[in-house]
């Protein structure tokens, strides 16, 4: 049996919760619409990151703001857009990043329909050493993350890994 996986950037990993205020919304070419969404953290040095999604499913990142700054030259990618394997095997998810900053963590995370995104694990690079993985995913989730890339490998798959995944950019706390 095969089961699917999807794949996408972003994702602010010190936001607590985020509520988007209106549904869906749809507008024809020049129109111009307003999105936004409420959030609360516990911390002073938060990021917002937001993204677009294409008709094709194609997510891209569009900025991401600091706390009073202005929209940072931050990038993340996922690699590829979908991956399948079969229960029992393995896969590999791929993001590359670029940023300014030194020391950065790269994040996981899945997202099933409906529900909130659950936090896999979070790997330092570019000079971070700090690694994280929640209870759930010590047996059979592992992430490298380098100086542009980061990975993310599940082992012994279940059907119960079909998910969206996410890859998130932050700086190192």
């Amino acid at each position: 049996m095969n089961l699917h996986l999807l794949l996408l950037a972003g994702l602010s990993t010190e936001v607590n919760s985020v509520t988007q205020r209106q549904g869906q919304l749809s507008g024809v070419q020049s129109d111009s619409v307003t999105l936004d969404c409420t959030f609360s953290t516990e911390d002073a040095g938060y990021d917002t990151y937001w993204y677009k999604q294409d008709s094709s499913w194609q997510t891209k990142y569009l900025f991401r703001r600091s706390a009073g700054s202005s929209a940072l030259g931050d990038s993340v990618k996922s690699n590829q857009l979908e991956v399948s394997g079969s229960v029992g095997g393995s896969v590999t998810l791929t993001c590359s990043y670029t940023t300014s900053d030194t020391y950065v963590s790269l994040s996981w995370y899945r997202q099933y329909p409906n529900q909130a995104p659950q936090y896999i694990l979070l790997r330092g690079a570019k000079g971070s050493t700090f690694s994280d993985t929640a209870d759930f995913a010590q047996k059979r989730f592992s992430s490298q993350a380098n100086d542009s890339a980061t990975a993310l490998n599940i082992t012994a798959l279940e059907l119960a890994d079909s998910a969206v995944y996410y890859c998130a950019l932050q700086r190192a706390q």
